[in-house]
């Protein structure tokens, strides 16, 4: 089976190696100091303020986005959400099930954000600025210096969902000014689901003690209290702690400049010749993560998905909502390569013709 979604994605032999053991006991000095050594590494990877915080939640990336927003915003705040798709959406959906204040920047599919689209809402008292870095469901990478130099000069706290462009493209938590960060373990990463990471510089923290948000589990308060000695308040997903020290390690080692350079090589190679079939890419900024996909002709969508997977044993993203009949979607991440990219082609090519 090859896997060319975005998450889960194929698993390296040493994560799958982890995950194949007895979890150890957690509440000790070692797994302390190995969670201790992962915000490190983490804050490191992506340049985080030297004293930026992780919350290690054991939730997926929606409940991690859902967290952050109550833990940083209150009924008293104005926010602006990017919603380019599905998953900017889910940013005004959390604002609008918790009755807070929002406005969206509504963007088409596959639209880039751009200064025009910022300029209604400027200094118009909004206090925070919600954004996907990478729009998921359309494959689209907004330019995030665009959007710190509005934040910048309306003084907003910003909010990045980098679940999916986290390792896959270039991103500096401090060069952006970005005040929180949320990764999730499925994308980039390469790990099982099931944890998420948010990274919350020292404006935010004291935003999280600000609102006090009232909940049991994802108050960031008791997560941030217990993360100084490398805890987390309730049982974290232990093995995904494990195989994440082992990845850090392994990135920091490698460096996030050859890693994101590997990933962009993949999707440049499979761009480059899926063009030549009767496909195109409707995405002007695309991310490294993903190649979204638009067939000509009678060919739907569903049918290449469908054909790939009962035929190949291959795993490639069908789209949902007004999309699932425009669009599919390829991904670049996890453990794949040039020659399973050219596999893939060579399997469209013979499918294709079933399909016609």
């Amino acid at each position: 089976m090859l896997n060319f979604t975005v998450g889960p994605v194929t698993l390296d032999k040493e994560v799958l190696k982890i995950g194949s053991k007895q979890m150890p006991y957690f509440r000790n000095a070692e797994f302390s100091t190995m969670t201790l050594e992962s915000e490190e590494l983490l804050k490191r990877s992506m340049n985080s303020p030297l004293d930026s915080k992780v919350v290690f939640l054991t939730a997926s990336g929606t409940a991690a986005m859902e967290a952050t927003v109550l833990n940083l915003f209150d009924k008293e705040d104005k926010l602006l959400v990017v919603n380019g798709g599905v998953f900017g959406s889910r940013f005004s959906e959390i604002c609008q099930v918790h009755s807070l204040n929002y406005k969206e920047i509504k963007l088409n599919f596959f639209e880039d954000l751009t200064h025009g689209d910022l300029i209604p809402y400027d200094k118009k008292g909004f206090t925070g600025l919600l954004i996907n870095l990478h729009e998921t469901s359309t494959g689209v990478l907004y330019d995030i210096n665009l959007v710190k130099e509005f934040c910048e000069k309306n003084h907003l706290l910003l909010l990045i969902d980098a679940i999916s462009s986290y390792l896959a493209d270039p991103f500096d938590m401090e060069g952006s000014n970005a005040n929180a960060v949320i990764i999730s373990s499925q994308k980039a990463l390469g790990l099982p689901p099931g944890m998420s990471y948010v990274v919350l510089d020292k404006k935010s923290q004291d935003r999280v003690r600000e609102i006090s948000f009232k909940s049991v589990y994802f108050n960031f308060n008791k997560y941030l209290s217990d993360g100084e000695r490398g805890q987390t308040p309730y049982t974290p997903a232990v093995s995904n702690l494990l195989q994440l020290n082992k990845k850090l390690k392994y990135v920091d080692k490698k460096s996030v400049t050859k890693i994101i350079q590997e990933t962009r090589e993949l999707a440049v190679h499979f761009r480059n010749e899926i063009i030549k079939l009767p496909f195109e890419i409707p995405t002007k900024s695309p991310s490294n993560a993903l190649t979204a996909l638009r067939p000509l002709g009678s060919i739907s969508p569903e049918s290449v998905v469908q054909s790939l997977k009962m035929n190949s044993d291959i795993y490639v993203m069908p789209n949902g909502g007004e999309l699932s009949s425009k669009i599919f979607r390829v991904g670049h991440l996890g453990a794949i390569t040039i020659e399973n990219n050219q596999y893939l082609l060579d399997e469209i090519k013979k499918n294709l013709k079933s399909i016609s």
